[in-house]
């Protein structure tokens, strides 16, 4: 199932969640206020427990961005796991400059790569 939300495309790969955004800039304080309180509202109602989110569209993100994601992951509870793919070099950089990569985030190649991994 497919679920277009105004900033994110949500489908289910098996037990997986794959988020992808639809915005190319999370940068604005506007749009991350109203992406986190929509993807922090879809995981609390649907229950995620097993997510990927795809990078693939993200050109900029602010620290609030990540912000989201940290949301995010509380809201999945420690029996879930959240793993990102398609970063850039440079926005995978930011992850592991925060200590965030491999800590509290595996970051994987690809969508395909990220959805296997949770077997």
């Amino acid at each position: 199932m497919i679920h277009q939300l105004a900033h994110f495309r949500i489908e289910a790969k098996g037990e997986v969640t794959v988020v992808t955004p639809t915005v190319f800039d999370f940068i604005d304080q506007a749009v991350n206020f109203e992406s986190k309180k929509e993807l922090i509202t879809f995981a609390r109602r649907e229950q995620l427990d097993k997510v990927v989110v795809d990078f693939q569209n993200i050109q900029r993100f602010s620290t609030e961005f990540i912000g989201t994601l940290l949301s995010l992951k509380r809201q999945i509870g420690a029996a879930g796991k959240i793993k990102l793919c398609s970063l850039q070099p440079v926005q995978r950089d930011i992850f592991r400059v925060l200590n965030l990569d491999g800590t509290v985030f595996e970051i994987l190649e690809d969508v395909n790569e990220a959805v296997r991994s949770f077997s």
